[in-house]
């Protein structure tokens, strides 16, 4: 009857951090759109009065401003996503000489730290190589985190092995 409870309980606080997450996405959501919503009319606006003075030049001049910015931002969202799906198909693979190689030509941060991440998964207690590189990649791709976790547990191998 105890475990019912408890187990109840457990539920209970898990579907509530749950929906307070989701809430506190939502609102971020909305003050980003509403950020970037103003921002537009204020362009919307500062466009309306170059269309009103009847300067073709600078209108000319701002709509192709307006459009290479677009096609540069889409193509570089293009190309970072092709990065990602390229770096996760060679994670799949095992190929670490391949990943580590990847991930120092691609100099993106999600990159170096998947990279990361995979060579944590290899034996890297025994390999300063594979050390060095996890070091360099957490440190390159600006995740202090994940450097204090494999610091972390650089630290509880090192123990393990003085208690022995």
């Amino acid at each position: 009857m105890v475990v019912v409870v408890v187990v109840v309980v457990v539920v209970v606080v898990v579907v509530v951090v749950v929906v307070a997450v989701a809430v506190v996405v939502v609102v971020v959501v909305v003050v980003v759109v509403t950020v970037n919503y103003i921002e537009m009319l204020k362009c919307g606006q500062a466009m309306k009065a170059l269309l009103k003075s009847g300067d073709t030049e600078k209108i000319v001049v701002v709509v192709v401003v307006v459009v290479v910015v677009v096609v540069v931002v889409t193509i570089n969202y293009i190309e970072m996503l092709k990065c990602g799906q390229a770096m996760k198909a060679l994670l799949k693979s095992g190929d670490t000489e391949k990943i580590v190689f990847f991930a120092n030509v691609s100099r993106q941060r999600e990159i170096y730290v998947m990279a990361g991440h995979y060579l944590q998964t290899l034996d890297w207690q025994t390999d300063p190589e594979i050390m060095k590189n996890i070091i360099g990649f957490y440190t390159k791709g600006r995740s202090p985190e994940a450097l204090a976790g494999f610091y972390d547990a650089c630290a509880q191998v090192w123990l393990l092995i003085l208690i022995i």
